[in-house]
C-alpha cells in the first residue's frame, strides 16, 4: 500500500488541546511530533508500472491519517489515527449530507503491551458504538426524515489525551452527533490507564480520601454557582452527585461490598487527570440543564487529596 509520509518539526509544532473536549475544562499543551497521511505514493517506493503490481483495496485504517503527540517533553509518544467519511461520496455545497470521524488512541512503546491491548480494546468498542450510530444516521438520511437541502448532519468520536506519562496515560473521548433538531448532543469520557499494567483506573486508585474528594467536588459545585448567578443545578443535583460517587443518594443504602462490588468501581465518577491535578466531569444533563454547558471541578494538587506517586 503507497503512502506518504509527513515529518513536522516537533519545536514548532505545538498545540493548545482541552482535556475536557469542550468550554470547561482543563488545557494541556500538546506537541504534534509527526504526522502520517496515508493512501498516497511516495517518492521512495515503486510505481506500479514499474512493478507490474496492482495496489490493493485501502482498508479504513489504511485509508486514515496518523497523528503522534506529546502532552509532555517527556511523556508517552501517544498515536491517534484519524479516519474521515461523507455520506453522499459524491455531495457539493448545495446537498445534505451526513459528515463522519473517528479517531483511535495507541501508545508507540512496544513494551507497554498491556497498555496497547487495554487501549486496543477500548478502541474496538468506541468503533462498534460509533458504526451503529453512523448506519443508524445513513438510514434516517435515505428515509423520510431526511434532512433539508445544504443541511449538514455530522458524527464523530474522537479523542484527546490529557496527561501520558509513566505515571498515567489518560485521554478524553468525545463522541459528538447531530442529526437535526435545536442542538448536537456531545458527551465526554474520561480514560484512565496505569501505563505499566494497561488497568483502568478508577478515581479511587489516585486519590488519598475519597470521601474528602466528594466533600470538596460538593463545595466546589456549590461555589460556581454562587460566582455565576446563570448557572442552576437541578434540584436534586446533590444526590446525583452523591450516587455518581457511591451508588445511591444521601440517606440510601450505599451498595457496599456485600452486596457483590464496591460502590466506587461500580458507579465511578468521570474524570480525566491533568498535569495540576483530576477533573470531575458533568456532562450535559447530568447535574444541569443543557444550557449550563459540560461542568467540570478540579481537584488540585495542592489539595492534598491526590496520590503523591502519580502527581508528586
Amino acid at each position: 500500500m503507497k503512502r506518504k509520509l509527513y515529518i513536522l518539526a516537533a519545536a514548532s509544532a505545538a498545540v493548545l488541546m482541552t482535556a475536557c473536549g469542550g468550554d470547561k475544562g482543563t488545557t494541556a499543551e500538546t506537541e504534534v511530533v509527526e504526522t502520517v497521511e496515508t493512501g498516497s505514493e511516495t517518492e521512495e517506493e515503486s510505481s506500479e508500472e514499474e512493478t507490474g503490481e496492482s495496489s490493493e483495496a485501502e482498508t479504513d485504517e489504511e485509508s486514515a491519517d496518523t497523528t503522534v503527540v506529546k502532552t509532555s517533553e517527556d511523556g508517552l509518544s501517544v498515536e491517534i489515527k484519524t479516519e474521515e467519511m461523507t455520506y453522499p461520496e459524491e455531495s457539493d455545497a448545495e446537498s445534505a449530507k451526513l459528515t463522519g470521524k473517528v479517531q483511535s488512541i495507541d501508545v508507540a512503546e512496544e513494551e507497554l503491551t498491556g497498555l496497547k491491548d487495554a487501549l486496543k480494546a477500548e478502541n474496538a468498542s468506541a468503533r462498534r458504538a460509533y458504526d451503529e450510530m453512523w448506519d443508524s444516521s445513513v438510514s434516517i438520511f435515505e428515509g423520510e426524515n431526511a434532512p433539508d437541502t445544504a443541511s449538514v448532519w455530522s458524527i464523530e468520536t474522537t479523542v484527546e489525551p490529557s496527561r501520558c506519562d509513566d505515571a498515567i496515560f489518560s485521554f478524553t473521548r468525545t463522541d459528538y452527533s447531530y442529526i437535526g433538531g435545536a442542538h448536537p448532543n456531545t458527551y465526554v469520557t474520561g480514560m484512565n490507564y496505569a501505563p505499566d499494567s494497561g488497568e483502568e483506573l478508577a478515581l479511587s486508585d489516585v486519590v488519598t480520601d475519597y470521601d474528602a474528594v466528594y466533600e470538596y467536588v460538593l463545595n466546589d459545585l456549590k461555589e460556581q454557582a454562587e460566582e455565576n448567578e446563570d448557572l442552576a443545578y437541578f434540584d436534586d443535583y446533590e444526590s446525583t452527585v452523591h450516587t455518581i460517587f457511591y451508588g445511591a443518594g444521601e440517606g440510601e443504602k450505599v451498595v457496599s461490598e456485600e452486596d457483590g462490588f464496591e460502590p466506587n468501581t461500580a458507579y465511578m465518577p468521570n474524570w480525566v487527570s491533568g498535569e495540576d491535578g483530576v477533573y470531575i466531569i458533568f456532562n450535559n444533563y447530568d447535574i444541569a440543564p443543557y444550557a449550563a454547558g459540560r461542568i467540570t471541578v478540579n481537584v488540585p494538587v495542592s489539595s492534598g487529596l491526590l496520590d503523591g506517586e502519580i502527581f508528586g
